[in-house]
């Protein structure tokens, strides 16, 4: 299990209340906790805080506060090792199962997800005891010099004022966004920056420390042009940032318009569907995962039939993402695709996709299956256009963007699973609901 704690006390001094004060219309823990939900890479997001409304606020926003930080870890001479030390320590004691913690500073507006799955693979490349943000200096630190009160200069580092810059090693800081470690680690306390660590650099430009007023003006000054995510056909080597041509496709060209055909369906008459194709599972569903959600159709529809279940996505569109999770409270979300995603294993009661595995490119359908299987605790279902023999179909006057097949066969020769049920909707009767001829089958693990 890995978590995520965000230290954030109430009495800051330089800046009152920055961690909830207003940053771009929100309060400024709100990014860390948005880009620690949209990683999909932990079970728990944790707030440590001593404070009453930054609890709140944290809460609202999506992360757990299950417990007030003590009084003695509260002051500003507290370090961040003593009081992650403290989180992971009631999160073991708790009965979790804590494999990685990773500490994220509340005020980290410019803190991206990637950078998070960056941060986990560096952890585990080696016996690392942490794995943290770094970014360079932003002028050789070994040409540094100092002035006395009587205002003579003096270098700290004299042997190297003829050197030329690009001969000088280079120095890293702090970036003050993130640091994964291992459970020992943080209650042993040991200290992040010596051997046992391993940094990854972050751009200069996507870093600021926020401490200082002035700190906080020069984050929103650059702030317009560091978290407006460029889309991928603008940004450089785009082809690099799909897994194939149809997650191109589905990310990009057809995003907008699939928005539009899923903004009006008949969710009572969904809700009947869903009743149906889940009556075979016997278990209790608490939480369930969508792999290609688009708006959240089926989020809807699945209110009035688990209307206690908490619901998780993973969604390519970041249009359609940024609708669903502002307009549901969606428990763990990942922007991005199914192969990239990273949630642990048996998170979910139930996993399932509605007309997602179609357009899945045909040499990386298993991976794609293989992901939901690892990531269900109990079921699978899966619900697509149904052909006994592979077929390649034009779809919106594109080519190789829709693939018919048996999925149900496939996943039972594939993977160790039973089948509970199947069945088909017929779009005559319930294409209102968003149900087009689909045929769609349940399974749980074995």
């Amino acid at each position: 299990m890995r978590i995520a704690v965000i230290p954030a006390r109430g009495g800051s001094k330089r800046i009152p209340r920055k961690n909830i004060k207003t940053f771009r219309d929100k309060p400024m823990i709100a990014w860390s906790i948005e880009a620690a939900r949209a990683s999909g890479l932990f079970e728990h997001i944790v707030v440590s805080t001593d404070d009453l409304e930054v609890a709140e606020v944290a809460k609202k926003c999506g992360a757990e506060v299950p417990f007030a930080r003590p009084d003695e870890l509260s002051d500003d001479h507290v370090g961040i090792t003593d009081v992650v030390a403290h989180a992971t320590a009631w999160a073991v004691g708790a009965g979790w199962p804590v494999t990685a913690v990773c500490c994220i500073l509340a005020t980290s507006p410019f803190l991206q997800p990637a950078d998070l799955k960056r941060g986990l693979e560096a952890l585990e490349t080696g016996d690392w005891a942490y794995a943290f943000s770094a970014t360079e200096f932003a002028a050789p630190i070994f040409r540094a010099f100092k002035m006395s009160a009587e205002g003579r200069v003096e270098m700290f580092f004299p042997e190297f004022f003829a050197t030329r810059s690009q001969d000088l090693p280079q120095a890293l800081h702090d970036a003050a966004q993130f640091y994964w470690g291992r459970p020992d680690a943080w209650l042993e306390k040991k200290r992040i920056f010596d051997r046992h660590s391993t940094a990854l650099t972050i751009p200069r430009w996507r870093v600021q420390d926020i401490d200082t007023e002035e700190d906080w003006a020069r984050a929103e000054i650059v702030a317009p042009s560091v978290m407006v995510k460029p889309t991928h056909e603008a940004s450089a080597g785009a082809a690099a940032a799909f897994n194939s041509e149809q997650e191109k496709f589905w990310a990009t060209t057809y995003a907008v318009d699939y928005i539009k055909k899923n903004s009006a369906f008949d969710h009572p008459l969904g809700a009947q569907v869903w009743a149906r194709m889940l009556q075979a599972a016997k278990g209790d569903i608490s939480c369930y995962l969508e792999c290609g959600c688009n708006i959240g159709r089926n989020i809807e529809q699945l209110k009035l039939v688990l209307p206690d279940a908490r619901p998780s996505v993973i969604e390519i569109s970041e249009p359609a993402f940024k609708f669903v999770t502002s307009k549901y409270r969606i428990d763990r979300a990942f922007n991005g695709a199914i192969l990239d995603s990273a949630f642990a294993s048996g998170s979910f009661d139930l996993v399932f996709t509605m007309g997602v595995l179609i357009h899945i490119n045909p040499d990386q359908l298993i991976k794609h299956m293989a992901k939901m299987v690892a990531y269900s605790s109990r079921y699978i279902l899966i619900g697509e256009y149904f052909n006994r023999t592979p077929t390649a179909v034009e779809y919106q006057g594109e080519r190789n963007k829709l693939f018919k097949r048996d999925f149900g066969k496939l996943f039972i020769e594939n993977f160790d699973v039973k089948l509970l049920d199947y069945g088909f909707l017929w779009g005559h009767l319930y294409d209102s609901a968003g149900f087009d001829d689909i045929t769609w089958w349940l399974f749980e693990k074995s």
